[in-house]
């Protein structure tokens, strides 16, 4: 497969594996861990499946993918309600007071 010749690519790859591997050890709950990560592994299949066949995108695009990607993967570990970003609360009381 040629997606080794898109190094932007190979290295979103590379740092998503690494971070999957760290937070794949004792996540808060696994049943959340694997479904949340399952979700993951269908959209990686798709980017690469689509990759194989022709389709490219910018270097944005991926990036972006690849932050829903790496969000998707730490809310997994934490479990969304865990997530320590400390921006959880605020910004759900921001938007509660907005509506």
């Amino acid at each position: 497969m040629d997606i080794f010749k898109n190094r932007f690519l190979t290295w979103l790859l590379a740092v998503y594996f690494v971070l999957m591997l760290v937070l794949a050890i004792d996540p808060v709950d696994r049943t959340t861990w694997f479904a949340e990560n399952f979700t993951v592994w269908i959209i990686i299949a798709v980017i690469l499946g689509l990759y194989w066949r022709g389709v490219r995108f910018s270097r944005l695009a991926y990036g972006l993918m690849f932050v829903l990607i790496y969000l998707h993967t730490i809310g997994g570990h934490y479990t969304f309600a865990l997530v320590p970003f400390g921006l959880g609360d605020g910004f759900l009381w921001f938007r509660a007071q907005s509506l």
